[in-house]
């Protein structure tokens, strides 16, 4: 399911998790955003998924999104850069929203206290989320409070979902089930296969397309973000090749091997 409180966010919602309210935050509606709270195994959890444009991040904002809830993750792309909090290689060595986040974080703020909200993938070294040429940068964040630190189990870069940013997850298996599949052999994307010039054109080909058809000004903005995606995750599968990665080594469920004993 797709979640969208603005024209520069959405949210998607895996169709096996339930959720039970969905809209925007008060006191954030200059910040494109939106919020979904679903069921876990630790009870309501709560994503606020935000778009900060350079320059336009305030104390309010933060300050809204902290006291939000303590089972909160707050997503998204800050448009931050501080070379003391997020590693980059730019000549710049900030931005005036991460000169904002930086000062809220380490107490500049109404209540003069650092804040409690945790990054949880500061400073790591060489890896980017928005790269132009040579010059990359860590945009794209996730934060959470301390009540929701001990559920994470790892920070991942997801390299398998392309845009023009790197996708960045936090694996959390101890709320969120992982759905799991048990195969010999699977088929993964072989990324030196990529064809980047392909994939630009065939992307823009298929969403002109989409804009150009007669529906597009019937359909809802979830119904054009789900399209849009689709039409990017076409253009990815047509500019790429497959091959067969086996998991061979992966341990079997419990419950298959209880099987196979007895056999």
């Amino acid at each position: 399911m797709t979640v969208s409180g603005s024209a520069d966010t959405a949210t998607l919602v895996r169709e096996d998790l339930k959720i039970t309210e969905k809209g925007t935050i008060g006191g954030l509606e200059e910040l494109p955003h939106e919020f979904v709270q679903i069921e876990s195994l630790d009870g309501e959890i709560r994503i606020v998924n935000v778009y900060c444009r350079d320059g336009n991040l305030t104390y309010t904002q933060l300050s809204s999104i902290e006291n939000f809830g303590k089972k909160t993750f707050c997503i998204g792309d800050f448009n931050a850069k501080h070379r003391q909090f997020l590693t980059h290689n730019q000549s710049r060595d900030s931005n005036k929203n991460g000169e904002t986040l930086f000062n809220y974080l380490n107490g500049d703020n109404a209540c003069e206290q650092e804040s409690k909200l945790h990054c949880h993938n500061v400073n790591s070294p060489n890896v980017y989320t928005r790269a132009i040429e040579d010059k990359w940068v860590q945009l794209d964040l996730i934060f959470s409070h301390p009540d929701l630190i001990g559920v994470v189990e790892r920070f991942v870069y997801e390299d398998s979902l392309l845009s023009d940013h790197k996708a960045v997850a936090v694996y959390c298996p101890g709320i969120l089930r992982p759905k799991e599949r048990y195969l010999y052999y699977e088929e993964v994307v072989d990324w030196d296969s990529y064809n980047e010039l392909e994939f630009q054109m065939k992307s823009e080909s298929h969403i002109s397309k989409l804009r150009r058809s007669a529906d597009w000004s019937k359909w809802t903005l979830n119904e054009r973000c789900e399209r849009v995606q689709r039409a990017i995750a076409l253009s990815l599968t047509q500019s790429t090749k497959k091959r067969q990665k086996s998991i061979r080594k992966q341990a079997l469920p419990p419950t298959l091997v209880s099987l196979i004993k007895d056999r």
